[in-house]
C-alpha cells in the first residue's frame, strides 16, 4: 500500500540520506547551543 507521502515519492531519493545527515548534524549543533543557554547542566 503506497501513500502520496513526499518521503516515499521523492525524486531525490539518492540525495536524501546525505541531506538528512547534514540536517541532523545541523540540528544537533542547534540543540547543543540551546541546551547551553537554557539548561547548562542538562546532559
Amino acid at each position: 500500500m503506497y501513500t502520496d507521502s513526499p518521503r516515499l515519492k521523492s525524486p531525490n531519493t539518492k540525495k536524501t540520506p546525505v541531506m538528512y545527515s547534514a540536517n541532523a548534524m545541523l540540528m544537533t549543533e542547534v540543540k547543543r547551543e540551546l541546551k547551553k543557554d537554557a539548561e547548562p547542566d542538562f546532559l
